[in-house]
């Protein structure tokens, strides 16, 4: 019969908190809600404590890991990033103590609730975003941005937390390979990976904003862009292979927000949106049109009838007409689908005068709501 690995330290007192419930674990340490001894007051307790299978060196890294979260998180005040009350030793146990956060991780919230909408995902990304810029201009690289590193609050706020990984940002190209280098160095989450770190190659911000993407992906998902058997695999497939399009597997997703994600998502750091700011601004400005075109499904008399951005194309088909090709606008718009006449001004077929993603030019009807 197996024990939970920290249900022993339950009813102890660490510092000057007592340890009453464990939340969870991971490969290196326990998370436990406690209450301050006089205080009677509420907070997570993180304590190191890894796994027996761990050789020395691996043990001696994940140490470190502890150690470099408590340093690095103790000195970013941000009200996006998990706060760091304290931190120490105590009976030999390295512990960090931090604010309790009710909601759980982000990862829980979407695997209870499944798929988000594209406005509370937008409200997350604007969060992490903030969180993320303001940890860069920090010189800070957080190098392990998923969905079970945000926390929530009981109010709706996503707060980022596991600095474990951390990483200075280099003044130099040598000093940032030495760094990468160094046998200390731990990967980030091989799901959430930009393909430079996947490589071992330096790191800067936009690293994170891969992870970033990756992770707003899964919250429209539901699951991230790769599966794969192994760390390995999975790893390659980031360096290689581009993410399927969102608006495959969701109606509501235009190609204006497949793009923003597709940008993120860039293999070359150059190519991705250079700051968080960024990536939030143009997913918030791609929502824009989805709100367009969901007015254009709930009143197309007063929108679609001479408007000369309207719904994107999902479907093509020639009608009975002379003149006019009946193209199907994209469904799911709250249960709305129908058609819209388009004349036949485009040159050559209708094919290259219009396709997938693009918009209708014209609209003389409509039909089949």
């Amino acid at each position: 019969m197996t024990t939970t690995r920290g249900q022993h330290l339950i009813g102890k007192q660490i510092g000057s908190y007592v340890l009453e419930r464990l939340l969870g674990y991971g490969g290196s340490s326990a998370v436990f809600l406690a209450q301050g001894h006089s205080s009677g007051e509420e907070v997570a307790v993180k304590v190191f404590m890894p796994r027996s299978t761990m050789d020395v060196q691996m043990q001696k890294n994940f140490y470190q890991r502890f150690l470099l979260e408590a340093e690095a998180a103790s000195k970013l005040d941000h009200p996006h990033i998990l706060s760091i009350y304290s931190y120490g030793q105590d009976q030999g146990l390295p512990y960090i103590v931090m604010p309790y956060m009710p909601g759980g991780t982000l990862s829980e919230y979407v695997q209870k609730h499944g798929p988000l909408s594209l406005t509370e995902s937008q409200h997350y990304l604007e969060q992490i975003a903030a969180a993320l810029d303001y940890a860069h201009e920090q010189g800070c690289v957080h190098c392990d941005v998923k969905p079970a590193n945000i926390l929530l609050d009981g109010a709706g706020n996503a707060l980022l937390s596991d600095f474990g990984i951390a990483r200075l940002m280099q003044p130099d190209a040598a000093a940032a390979e030495r760094a990468m280098k160094s046998p200390e160095t731990l990967m980030g989450t091989p799901d959430y990976i930009s393909p430079e770190q996947a490589l071992g190659q330096p790191l800067d911000g936009r690293s994170d904003i891969y992870s970033l993407g990756v992770t707003l992906f899964y919250l429209l998902a539901g699951s991230p862009p790769f599966k794969a058997e192994s760390s390995i695999a999975m790893a390659l497939l980031h360096v290689h292979e581009t993410p399927p399009p969102l608006g495959l597997l969701r109606a509501d997703i235009t190609l204006g927000i497949d793009n923003v994600i597709g940008k993120a998502l860039a293999k070359w750091p150059e190519e991705r949106y250079q700051t968080a700011g960024e990536f939030r601004d143009a997913f918030a400005e791609a929502l824009v049109s989805v709100d367009y075109s969901e007015a254009c499904f709930n009143s197309p008399e007063a929108y679609c009838a001479d408007q000369t951005s309207s719904w994107p194309v999902f479907q093509i088909f020639t009608s009975d007409f002379s003149h006019y090709y009946i193209a199907a606008a994209t469904t799911g718009f709250r249960g709305h689908s129908g058609y819209c006449q388009v004349p036949h001004t485009f040159s050559g077929t209708l094919t290259t005068g219009i396709s997938y993603g693009h918009c209708f030019p014209i609209l003389t009807g409509y039909s089949g709501r």
